[in-house]
């Protein structure tokens, strides 16, 4: 779930495209692209566009995925997520 909420509010913030860094970062990237298929389902972002690999080696591997964008939905769950968080995470007197 944390991984689901950390990519959602990257799109929130403007990043329109995820791509890894590294080599070393393609397992993460793989985890962000299975949370971003169950966001898509979930009716949380508009479909995606995923961009598979070239390689011969592995040519199931989705390398880029870009047009990210939320939906109403995935704007309204961010923000109970957010505000859920916010009162977790104060005090109680």
């Amino acid at each position: 779930m944390d991984m689901l909420l950390e990519t959602l509010l990257r799109i929130e913030n403007g990043e329109t495209t995820l791509t890894p860094t590294t080599q070393q970062d393609m397992v993460r990237f793989q985890v962000a692209v299975v949370c971003l298929q169950y966001a898509h389902k979930q009716g949380l972002i508009k479909q995606p566009w995923f961009i598979t690999s070239t390689s011969r080696e592995h040519p199931w591997q989705i390398e880029k995925v870009s047009m990210l964008k939320l939906t109403a939905l995935g704007h309204r769950f961010l923000k109970i997520q957010t505000l859920q968080a916010e009162n977790a995470a104060s005090p109680r007197i």
